[in-house]
């Protein structure tokens, strides 16, 4: 049987997409191949008839131009994972604005009275990403500090010489009153304003607390402290744009309105671990209790850590989030496992021990007691409610270990009582 090949094409590379479109083709059409792109091969799109179909991603506002006018010159189907100005091909977009209003909901949630917004520059995606998280809280009464970088300097019409980046964020952070939350447009600029904050002593969270966008791993785990960050789902966006593709290349008539994929939710690391709590000792309590997460640490350990006995500790949460010590430890494991079980494929045996269980069974019955679902049906749950085959694991690789290694290993089985031992 002929295969036939798929271009994806893109400005800004997400493997979670690919992963999103590769399994759908796996799953459903495994004779397609997915030929993925660096640069946008505009020259390859003009009339060239190899493509029986192509996905796009363009986020840079340069290319829009060169997008529509190719659009006219190809006869394959086409579906965008990017909003296009004037363009009416189909579409599989993030749900930006929803992104902006989870931030506000989760910072309002947390006691936070002061907010902000970060970016070097705003597409159309991260305009909506600003108007979710202004509107929302403008319903509550808070007015929301912009800290945009294009905007300074387009706008400002002082004489004195441009600020940089660094230098503008920080003035703005500054000038604002305290604890402050700031919605970064993406984790690349969470990741900035964690550094430069840090570089000038502004402290994180105690002062400042930084929700990302966008949970890419290495950006988040990796920054100091770690990143909280919205999973903006991805892989879903991947799966149902590849899923579109094949039905329009099947002759399926296309959607009138573009498929919106609602963000997975918000991944919580240190950076927003702060529950607007003003008390220092809260703080220090909180922070023992995510320093010693994966531990056997007990609410006692937690109140001998700041000096405080027990009861005075509690009452102290109590006044501050509702919670005991011992209630916020809970919440706080069970938030991780929800996490981890969400956005990896991780073992529910690895993530007992990574989330401070001592068994495997004792994780179970603490979670369906708080969730009132299994491990197994809670990962199974998708962000759409529906049926989610881009969480099923692939068949597992097998590791080859080096050569050295694997003699090694041979020796031990054949002579297990150890070297010179005799056979």
């Amino acid at each position: 049987m002929k295969r036939s090949s798929l271009i994806l094409s893109a400005d800004v590379r997400d493997s979670r997409i690919y992963e999103g479109v590769a399994r759908y083709f796996h799953a459903t059409a495994p004779i397609t191949d997915l030929v993925l792109t660096d640069d946008l091969p505009w020259d390859r799109m003009y009339g060239d008839a190899m493509w029986p179909g192509a996905l796009i991603q363009v986020r840079a506002a340069q290319y829009h131009r060169q997008v529509r006018k190719a659009l006219q010159s190809i006869s394959y189907p086409v579906v965008l994972l990017s909003p296009v100005r004037r363009c009416s091909c189909p579409q599989v977009l993030e749900d930006n604005y929803q992104a902006g209003r989870l931030a506000a909901e989760y910072f309002l949630h947390r006691k936070f009275r002061h907010f902000a917004v970060a970016g070097q520059g705003v597409d159309a995606g991260y305009l909506q990403r600003i108007q979710g998280f202004e509107n929302t809280l403008a319903a509550h009464g808070f007015p929301v500090r912009r800290m945009i970088y294009r905007d300074y300097f387009h706008n400002d019409k002082s004489p004195a010489p441009k600020l940089g980046w660094g230098p503008y964020l920080l003035r703005s952070i500054r000038k604002a009153e305290k604890p402050l939350a700031i919605l970064a447009l993406d984790d690349k600029i969470g990741s900035s304003v964690l550094r430069h904050c840090a570089d000038s002593n502004i402290r994180i969270p105690q002062e400042v607390v930084v929700l990302g966008v966008g949970n890419e791993h290495i950006l988040c785990e990796y920054a100091s402290p770690p990143l909280s960050s919205i999973d903006m789902n991805l892989e879903q966006l991947g799966w149902k744009a590849a899923q579109l593709l094949h039905e329009l290349m099947q002759g399926e008539t296309p959607p009138v309105e573009p498929i919106v994929i609602p963000p997975l939710g918000i991944v919580e690391r240190r950076s927003t671990e702060i529950l607007a709590a003003a008390n220092p000792l809260v703080m220090s309590a909180l922070r023992y209790l995510w320093d010693h997460l994966a531990g056997s640490a007990m609410p006692a350990d937690v109140a001998r850590a700041v000096g405080l006995s027990r009861p005075y500790l509690d009452r102290l949460f109590l006044s501050a989030f509702g919670r005991t010590v011992k209630q916020e430890q809970t919440r706080i494991r069970m938030q991780r496992i929800r996490e981890m079980l969400a956005t990896t494929h991780i073992p529910a045996k690895q993530i007992a021990v990574a989330v401070g269980f001592r068994t495997l069974a004792h994780m179970s019955r603490a979670f369906v007691e708080e969730n009132k679902v299994t491990l197994r049906q809670f990962r199974a749950q998708p962000g759409a409610k529906e049926a989610a085959p881009w969480t099923l694991p692939l068949r597992a690789a097998r590791l080859i270990p080096p050569m050295a290694e694997q003699e090694k290993h041979a020796q031990a089985q054949a002579n297990p009582r150890g070297p010179g031992a005799p056979a």
